[in-house]
C-alpha cells in the first residue's frame, strides 16, 4: 500500500517544518506550500489530507478552503483548519466554508499525528475485515464528528449515509434500509437510545445492527441500559473511531439481532436517570474547562503583557514590577514580591506589592525567613507553604508575620543557574497545583525575561561606553565599506578635516580615497597595503582638508571580517599629525642650527687668535712709525677692528645664553646686524637704507636677543626681495614715538611681494612658514614676537602702501632698575714695573702680550702652557698671571685650581684670556671664580685697563 500523503499549508517556515518533521515521523509523506497559490499547484498530486493556516499571504485561508473544496482532488478529503487566532477559527467554524476538523496552535506532533492517522490511516491489515460496500447510517448533531465519521467509515471501505439527530436518522433509515447503523447517544430530539428502541420497533429495521457511541457514557450502567433497548455495543469515542467502525465490523459479522430479547416497554426512569447523570457530568466537564481556560487565559494574558513590556523598555525593574503586578492580580492574591540573584550571589528585593505596612529591611529579610527564599532558589522546584500543610514551625511563623494564610515562592531559574524568585502571599488557604503550574509556566519566561534584560542593559552600556569613546575621542574613527566608501566617522575625524559634522563630511567626501589625498600616490599606497595584508598601521601621508590646506595624517586601518573570511568593512584610526612633523622639521633645522652655531664658534674661535695678532701689531706699529706711514697702519687697524666686530656680532647671533640687560643703543645694534649681513645683502643687489634717529635714548635690553631680532626681520625681508626685480631697497628706520621719549620704534621695510591677505594672521604662529620644506622652520618670526613681549613692547606686520612689507617693532623706554645699575667704575690708577707670566701656547698670541706688556713698563715671562708655567712659579715670583683658558697638558682652569688649592697668592691673581664664547663650562668657570677676562681679540688699551685692575686688586 502506498505510504499516505499531507499536504501543510504554513507561511512560518518554523512551523510547516515541524509540522513536516511530526508527519515524517508518523509515517506519512508530506508536501509543503508557503502560500495559497503554491497549495492549489501541489494539489495536482493529489495529497489524501491538507493541514492549512488560516493566515495566509497571498489569499484568506477561508477563500483557500473554499477553491480547494472547488478542485475535483479536493471534493472529498479532509482539510484540517490549523490557526493560533481563535477568533478566525471560530469564524471558519460558524461559515461552515468547508474545512473537516479545527487544530488550535501550537499543536503538539503526538496529539497531531493521532488526530491525522484518524482522518488518514497510514495502512491496514489485509487480513482485515473490510466494509465490502456496505451500507452504514452515521448519526451525530455535531457536524465535525459527522463528517469525521463519515471520512473514517468510507476509508475502511463502507457506503456512509448521515443524520443528524434520532428523528432524521429514524426516516433516513426507512427511506434507504441500512446494513448497520452508527449513532451518538447525546443528541437533541431524539438521542441514540430512543433511537435504537424505535430502530428494534420497526418491522422493516428491527434486524439492523445499532452501534452507540459516546464521550461521556462511558459506565456499566450506561452499557446495561444500551443492552435493554437493543444495541449492540456502546464504545467510548475515539479520534479515530476505530473501536466504533470495529464494534460496527463485528456486528455486520456477528449472529442475527434477537428483537424477541427486547421487553416491551422502554426503560424510561432509568433512561432520564442516565441522561441527568451525563448532563451532571457535561455541566461538571464544562466547568472544569471552563476553570482551565480560565488559567490558560490567565497565563496567556500575563505572557502576552510580559511581552509587551520586553517590547516597550528592557529596564529590569519596570519588567518585574509589571509581571509581579499581572500575577498577584490574575491570582486574586493580596501581596507579590520579586527578589534577584545579583552578580555576587546576594539576594536583592527589586518589587513589593500590597506591603506597604512593611519596613523594608523585613520584606529584605522575607520576615526573618531569607533561608526558604535561598531554599527554593538551590532546589529550583517551585515551594507552596499553607495553614493547611504547616501550621506550626517557622513557616506558621512567616504566614503570621506576613499576615498571609498560604505563601507561593517560586524560582525563576536559567539553564545551570537561578535568576531570582516570585513570592506570592495569599488570604486563601492554598493557591492548588493548576495556580503553581501556572506560576511556573510565567516564571519559566521570566527568567528568559530577566536573562534578556541584563544582557540588553550590558549592550546598552557597553553602547555608552563605547559612544562616549566615540564621540570625545580625540583621534578621527571611522568605518568604511570595502570599496572604501565611508560609513562611520566620529566627531573628530570631521574636525580633523575641517568639517561642520559627520554628515556633512560623509556627505562631502564619500569616500577615503581620492579627493581626500594631496597626492594620488597617497590613496594608492592605502590600497595596496590593504589589499596585500588586509591592514595598515601608522601610514603617514600628506591629506586635504575641506579649506584645501594640507594635513599630515598617521592612519591605522584594519578589515573586519565575517566567520567565513568574508570582508565586512574596514575600520580605522586617523591622528593629525602635523604639529609633530613640524616641530620634527623645526628640532632638526634646530640640530642643524646649533651645529652650524658650534662650526661658527669654532671658527670664530680660530679667526681671534689671527686677528689678535693682527690688530696688537698693527697697533703696536701705528705707534712706532713715521707720519707718511701712518694712514697704511690706520687702515690695517681699521680693518682688523671691523673683522673684529664680525666675528663678535656671529657669537652674539650663535650663543644661547640667559637674557642679559643692560643699557644699549638700539641704533648700534641695528648697525651691527646691518654690518653683519652686508654681504649676502650686496650680493642680492639689495640697497640698505639706515635711517637711525640721532637722539633716540638707550633702553633697557638684551642686546643678543635684539640683534637677533634684527638679523631675522632683516634676513626675511632679504628672502622676500631675491626674486622680486629690481631695484631692491631695504629700509631700516628708528624713532621715538612721543615728545616724552617714553617709547621707540624699530621698522624694518622691504621692496619685496608684500604679505597675503590669507597669510597675515597666521605670521607670528611657531612653525608657520610659507618657504618650501627645507628651506625655513617657522620660527623666526614667532622668535620676534617672544623678544618683542619679554621686553614690554609688541611686533607688527603690514602691506606698505607702494608695495612691500613693512615689521614694526615698538620698545618701552625703561631706565635700569636700581638694584642693578652699576656704581661709576673708576678708571684703575696704571701701575707698572711689576712681574707678569703670560700663559698661553699660540706663541704670537704670547708674543703680542709680551710687547704690550714690556712696553708699559713690565717685566715679562711666557710659558706655553699651565705645566710649564707651574715649573716657572716654583722658581720665581711674580705678581701677576694672564693664562689663556683652553691649552694642552695643563690649561688655564687647572692652572687656577691647583694654585687655589696649594694656597699659592697667586691664586686670586689672574687675568683670563679666552675666545671660547659659546663655550657653557667656560662661562660656569669665570662666574663661579669672577676672575677678570680679556676676549679676543682684544685691543691694547684694554689689555692694559684689565691688567692694571688685577694688579689693584691684588694689592688690595
Amino acid at each position: 500500500m502506498s505510504v499516505p500523503t499531507v499536504l501543510v499549508v504554513e507561511d512560518n517556515p518554523i512551523t510547516r517544518k515541524m509540522l513536516t518533521v511530526a508527519l515524517r515521523t508518523g509515517g506519512y509523506a508530506v508536501l509543503e506550500a508557503a502560500d495559497g497559490q503554491s497549495a492549489l499547484e501541489q494539489m495536482r498530486q493529489r495529497p489524501g489530507l491538507v493541514i492549512q493556516d488560516l493566515l495566509l499571504p497571498d489569499m484568506e485561508g477561508l477563500e483557500l478552503v473554499t477553491r480547494l473544496r472547488a478542485l475535483p482532488e479536493g471534493a472529498d478529503i479532509p482539510i484540517l483548519c490549523c490557526s493560533g487566532f481563535l477568533s478566525r477559527m471560530e469564524r471558519a467554524r460558524a461559515l461552515n466554508v468547508g474545512f473537516t476538523d479545527y487544530l488550535f496552535k501550537p499543536v503538539e506532533p503526538s496529539k497531531l499525528v493521532r488526530i491525522v492517522e484518524a482522518y488518514l490511516p497510514r495502512s491496514r491489515d489485509r487480513s482485515e475485515p473490510q466494509g465490502s460496500g456496505r451500507r452504514i447510517l452515521l448519526v451525530d448533531d455535531d457536524p465535525i464528528q459527522l463528517r469525521l465519521g463519515r471520512t473514517l467509515l468510507q476509508q475502511a471501505g463502507f457506503q456512509v449515509l448521515t443524520a443528524v439527530d434520532g428523528v432524521d436518522a429514524l426516516e433516513a433509515a426507512r427511506r434507504t434500509r441500512p446494513d448497520a447503523i452508527l449513532s451518538d447517544v447525546l443528541m437533541p430530539r431524539t438521542d441514540g437510545f430512543a433511537l435504537c428502541r424505535a430502530i428494534r420497533h420497526d418491522p422493516n429495521l428491527a434486524t439492523v445492527p445499532v452501534v452507540l457511541v459516546s464521550s461521556v457514557y462511558s459506565d456499566e450502567a450506561d452499557r446495561t441500559l444500551a443492552a435493554r433497548v437493543g444495541a449492540q455495543a456502546l464504545v467510548v469515542r475515539s479520534p479515530d473511531l476505530s473501536e466504533a467502525i470495529e464494534a460496527v465490523r463485528l456486528s455486520l459479522n456477528g449472529p442475527p439481532v434477537a428483537t424477541a430479547l427486547l421487553p416491551a416497554a422502554f426503560p424510561t426512569e432509568e433512561h432520564a436517570r442516565r441522561l441527568a447523570e451525563q448532563l451532571d457530568r457535561h455541566v461538571s466537564l464544562n466547568q472544569s474547562l471552563l476553570s482551565q481556560l480560565a488559567l490558560q487565559g490567565a497565563e496567556v494574558g500575563m505572557l502576552r503583557g510580559l511581552t509587551e513590556t520586553l517590547k516597550r523598555t528592557s529596564d529590569l525593574p519596570t519588567v518585574l514590577q509589571e509581571t509581579v503586578y499581572r500575577c498577584v492580580d490574575a491570582a486574586g492574591v493580596s501581596r507579590g514580591l520579586a527578589y534577584l540573584v545579583e552578580p555576587d550571589g546576594r539576594l536583592e528585593l527589586y518589587i513589593a506589592f500590597g506591603c506597604a505596612e512593611f519596613a523594608r529591611s523585613e520584606l529584605q529579610e522575607f520576615f526573618g525567613h531569607a533561608d526558604l527564599l535561598g531554599r527554593a532558589i538551590e532546589s529550583g522546584a517551585t515551594v507552596e507553604i499553607s495553614w493547611q500543610q504547616l501550621p506550626s514551625g517557622g513557616a506558621a511563623e512567616l504566614l503570621d508575620r506576613a499576615g498571609a494564610k498560604s505563601a507561593l515562592i517560586a524560582p525563576f531559574p536559567l539553564g545551570g543557574g537561578c535568576q531570582g524568585v516570585v513570592v506570592l502571599l495569599s488570604h486563601h488557604d492554598r493557591f492548588g497545583e493548576e495556580w503553581t503550574a501556572l506560576i511556573e509556566t510565567v516564571c519559566s519566561q521570566l527568567s528568559q525575561a530577566v536573562a534578556l534584560s541584563r544582557a540588553l542593559e550590558h549592550v546598552e552600556a557597553a553602547e555608552r561606553r563605547y559612544r562616549s569613546i566615540f564621540e570625545h575621542a580625540v583621534e578621527g574613527i571611522f568605518q568604511t565599506t570595502p570599496e572604501g566608501r565611508f560609513l562611520i566617522v566620529n566627531p573628530a575625524m570631521a574636525r580633523i578635516f575641517g568639517y561642520a559634522s559627520p554628515e556633512e563630511m560623509i556627505s562631502a567626501v564619500g569616500e577615503i580615497g581620492g579627493r581626500l589625498y594631496v597626492g594620488a600616490e597617497g590613496g594608492a599606497e592605502l590600497t595596496r597595503l590593504l589589499g596585500e595584508h588586509g591592514q595598515v598601521s601608522r601610514l603617514e601621508s600628506e591629506m586635504r582638508r575641506k579649506d584645501g590646506s594640507a594635513i599630515w595624517t598617521s592612519l591605522s586601518v584594519h578589515a573586519v571580517r565575517d566567520d567565513s573570511g568574508g570582508l565586512l568593512y574596514y575600520e580605522g584610526l586617523l591622528q593629525d599629525i602635523t604639529e609633530r612633523r613640524r616641530a620634527e622639521a623645526a628640532l632638526r633645522q634646530s640640530e642643524k642650527l646649533a651645529a652650524m652655531g658650534s662650526l661658527l664658534a669654532g671658527v670664530a674661535h680660530e679667526l681671534n687668535n689671527p686677528l689678535t695678532v693682527v690688530l696688537g701689531h698693527a697697533m703696536l706699529l701705528r705707534s712706532k712709525v713715521e707720519p707718511p706711514a701712518i694712514r697704511g697702519v690706520e687702515k690695517i687697524v681699521e680693518a682688523a677692528a671691523r673683522c673684529a666686530r664680525i666675528v663678535k656680532h656671529f657669537l652674539a647671533l650663535a650663543r644661547q645664553q640667559p637674557p642679559e640687560r643692560r643699557q644699549i643703543d638700539l641704533c648700534q645694534t641695528v648697525r651691527d646686524a646691518a654690518e653683519l649681513l652686508a654681504y649676502p645683502l650686496r650680493v642680492d643687489s639689495i640697497e640698505v637704507i639706515l635711517d637711525l634717529a640721532s637722539d633716540l635714548p638707550t633702553i633697557w635690553a638684551d642686546p643678543h636677543q635684539l640683534h637677533q631680532a634684527v638679523v631675522n626681520l632683516v634676513t626675511n625681508a632679504q628672502h622676500a626681495m631675491c626674486k622680486t626685480p629690481r631695484p631692491r631697497r631695504l629700509t631700516i628706520t628708528t624713532r621715538r614715538l612721543d615728545t616724552s621719549g617714553a617709547r621707540v620704534s624699530l621698522e624694518v621695510a622691504d621692496t619685496g611681494p608684500g604679505i597675503p591677505r590669507e597669510v597675515q594672521a597666521r605670521l607670528f604662529e611657531p612653525f608657520f612658514t610659507t618657504k618650501p620644506p627645507g628651506q625655513g622652520t617657522g620660527l623666526g618670526l614667532s622668535l620676534c614676537h617672544g623678544i618683542a613681549q619679554d621686553h614690554g613692547g609688541t611686533i607688527a606686520a603690514a602691506n606698505a602702501p607702494g608695495g612691500g612689507a613693512v615689521f614694526r617693532i615698538e620698545l618701552p623706554v625703561v631706565s635700569s632698575p636700581a638694584a642693578e645699575r652699576p656704581a661709576a667704575a673708576a678708571e684703575p690708577l696704571r701701575v707698572t714695573g711689576q712681574s707678569i707670566l703670560v700663559v698661553d701656547d699660540e706663541p704670537e698670541i704670547a708674543e703680542i702680550l709680551s710687547d704690550l706688556l714690556v712696553a708699559d713698563g713690565h717685566r715679562v715671562t711666557i710659558a706655553s702652557n699651565g705645566a710649564i708655567a707651574l715649573r716657572k712659579l716654583g722658581n720665581e715670583t711674580y705678581d701677576l698671571i694672564v693664562s689663556d683658558i683652553k691649552m694642552p697638558e695643563l690649561d688655564g682652569t687647572d692652572l687656577y685650581r691647583h694654585l687655589q688649592r696649594a694656597g699659592h697668592p697667586l691664586g686670586s691673581r689672574f687675568v683670563f684670556i679666552t675666545g671660547d664664547a659659546l663655550g657653557e663650562g667656560t662661562r660656569a668657570f669665570l662666574r663661579e671664580t669672577s676672575a677678570l677676562c680679556l676676549g679676543k681679540p682684544f685691543v691694547p688699551d684694554e689689555v692694559l685697563r684689565v691688567v692694571s685692575e688685577a694688579l689693584q686688586r691684588g694689592r688690595a
